[in-house]
């Protein structure tokens, strides 16, 4: 069977069992520097693999071959899905003679670039994945043995590393199959830590992701026309000036959070669990949207928050919430820090559910607690009600 070829070798056209690597020796002028993984092996059940770290999960099409990072190519996963390949890769952060500042959208022109030839973008939009810069991109292209291909990609910038999850729709005929994979990679956070009363920071634990260095949607409006969206600059770089751009400093921290919050990957908003509840913390994509997210389960009863990053000029029209099909703006119109929010409570999926809906401008954050068996109004409303913004 013949496999997708995409760059993940520094130099030299070369045949592997997991992907063939096709790469343009001039687009890469320096090895990769990805560390090395763990010596484990990838954890694969109900169609979901999990990295041997543990940073990381998405849905392949069957179990994938992993390859640790070694002789200059990147850790990876490789799996094919008929014709087409799905693969995640971790590179670092110098990969295809990028800057190490360089933001994300211009990291995915590279790396497109080093994959073939006459390339045609259909989108390279710069978010967020939690506190980590990152871009959706889509591109046509030409294989290096003359295939032609789409790929659909999503490229994270981390703390000395890129990660790459992207799909190789072999003709052009597997659009869904190839964005249901990329949408499906997560990063798997650290579990947050709630604000000790002799701390002012609203900051995670330190993480595999850097903290957050520009409001989400500056410098950041795709255009579109018809199913066609032009490459835009990163909203993290301080000019749209290509590989180069370098990142902006920091904007100044956010104010304290309450004593027992826990506080978003990028400190942008906080919420209060009830005490000993195990929370889970995630960053991924859905429909388009990058979001992070906090959920726990308490005696079946089921908590979240959302914060989807969403592109500047967008304005929620109160349908519904990627993730929480049954919030809308059906409910009474509040003020959450100065933002516009609705809250609601509603039936869905036998709980009922409490919830608050925040357009901050940048993000779209739904809190919601489901109630599957008790009485828990009061628990409940302290839940949603504890949502802060910073700002």
């Amino acid at each position: 069977m013949r496999r997708s070829q995409l760059p993940l070798r520094v130099s030299a056209l070369v045949a592997a069992s997991a992907l063939t690597a096709v790469v343009a020796p001039a687009a890469i002028v320096a090895a990769s520097t990805a560390p090395e993984p763990p010596p484990t092996t990838v954890t694969y059940a109900n169609g979901v693999a999990i990295s041997p770290d543990g940073s990381f999960s998405a849905a392949f099409a069957t179990a994938p071959v992993y390859a640790p990072s070694a002789d200059g190519v990147p850790e990876r996963l490789h799996a094919d899905a008929d014709e087409d390949g799905q693969d995640i890769a971790r590179f670092g952060l110098d990969a295809f003679g990028a800057a190490a500042g360089a933001g994300p959208t211009a990291r995915a022109e590279l790396f497109v670039s080093a994959s073939g030839s006459s390339v045609e973008w259909l989108a390279n939009t710069a978010t967020w994945l939690g506190a980590a810069p990152a871009a959706h991109f889509i591109a046509r292209l030409t294989l290096g043995d003359g295939r032609p291909a789409v790929v659909y990609g999503l490229v994270v910038v981390g703390a000395g590393e890129v990660i790459y999850a992207f799909a190789t729709d072999i003709g052009g005929d597997d659009a869904d199959r190839a964005r249901q994979f990329v949408s499906s990679f997560t990063s798997l956070l650290p579990s947050p830590v709630p604000v000790a009363p002799t701390t002012t920071s609203t900051t995670t634990p330190p993480s595999t992701l850097p903290a957050a260095t520009a409001a989400p949607g500056s410098e950041q409006t795709p255009t579109t026309s018809g199913a066609t969206t032009t490459v835009t600059s990163d909203p993290v770089a301080t000019a749209a000036s290509g590989p180069g751009s370098t990142l902006a400093a920091p904007p100044p921290p956010p104010p304290p959070a309450p004593v027992g919050s826990v506080v978003a990957p990028d400190g942008a908003w906080w919420v209060t669990f009830p005490e000993d509840a195990e929370v889970v913390a995630t960053a991924a994509t859905e429909n388009g949207f990058a979001y992070s997210e906090y959920r726990a389960e308490i005696d079946g009863d089921v908590l979240a928050v959302r914060a989807l990053v969403i592109p500047a000029g967008f304005r929620w029209d109160g349908a519904t919430v990627p993730g929480f099909p049954a919030v809308t703006a059906d409910g009474e119109q509040i003020d959450v820090d100065g933002s516009p929010a609705v809250a609601s409570t509603f039936d869905a999926g036998g709980a009922t559910v409490t919830a608050v809906v925040v357009d901050t401008g940048s993000r779209l954050v739904a809190v919601t607690y489901a109630d599957r068996g008790g009485d828990h109004d009061a628990v409940a409303a302290d839940f949603v009600e504890s949502l802060g913004l910073a700002g």
